[in-house]
């Protein structure tokens, strides 16, 4: 079991290193506006602006995956990855209520 265990300890770097390469990054954490998680969205609608950031109504694709206090942005084969948005609340049996800024997914962090 421990050699098995070896084999799988290495490969997760190299999945890593070959999505890099080939210009996809992996999937963020969601702890923050710079590392959002990626998620399937159906349709994101803009419902008006708080303190310089649009509050959004994102419907996603697969329900229970993102949660309040999370970062996420919808990632469409179709289309370019959408800004970082923080979960504000999961309304309507699924619809996930986000506030949404300029952040785009794999920025780096500002200089401190």
């Amino acid at each position: 079991m421990a050699r098995a265990e070896r084999a799988a300890a290495v490969a997760k770097p190299q999945v890593e290193e070959d999505a890099a390469a080939a210009g996809e990054a992996p999937s963020g954490t969601g702890r923050d506006e710079y590392d959002s998680l990626s998620i399937g969205c159906e349709r994101a609608i803009a419902s008006r602006q708080e303190d310089g950031r649009t509050i959004v109504y994102i419907t996603p694709t697969e329900k229970g995956r993102a949660r309040p206090g999370q970062w996420v942005h919808c990632e469409n084969k179709d289309r370019p990855p959408s800004t970082a948005c923080e979960v504000l609340d999961i309304v309507d049996g699924g619809m996930l209520e986000a506030s949404c800024g300029e952040v785009k997914p794999g920025s780096t962090r500002p200089p401190t």
